[in-house]
């Protein structure tokens, strides 16, 4: 996500809120990367096509909260399976 960030050039407001949808402060192992890497991928995806619209900026933080949701689930399937 990263190099995404440095090379979006859209709303500095959605720049600033995409941090929240970078994994790099996770370790390798932990279950909840995957969730951060698919997410990821939607918002590459999608901001090239939305971008400049206000309703964008409250995508990308409705995906913020919906993540969070995700990493706990993610979380909490990993403890139950013990590993």
């Amino acid at each position: 996500m990263n190099a995404f960030v440095q090379t979006y050039s859209g709303k500095t407001e959605i720049v600033a809120m995409l941090r929240w949808l970078d994994p790099g402060h996770l370790p390798e192992a932990h279950p909840a990367r995957e969730v951060f890497a698919a997410l990821g991928a939607l918002v590459k995806q999608v901001l090239p096509m939305t971008d400049g619209d206000p309703e964008a900026v409250a995508g990308v933080r409705k995906l913020i909260e919906a993540k969070d949701c995700f990493v706990r689930a993610a979380v909490r399937l990993h403890e139950e399976q013990g590993a």
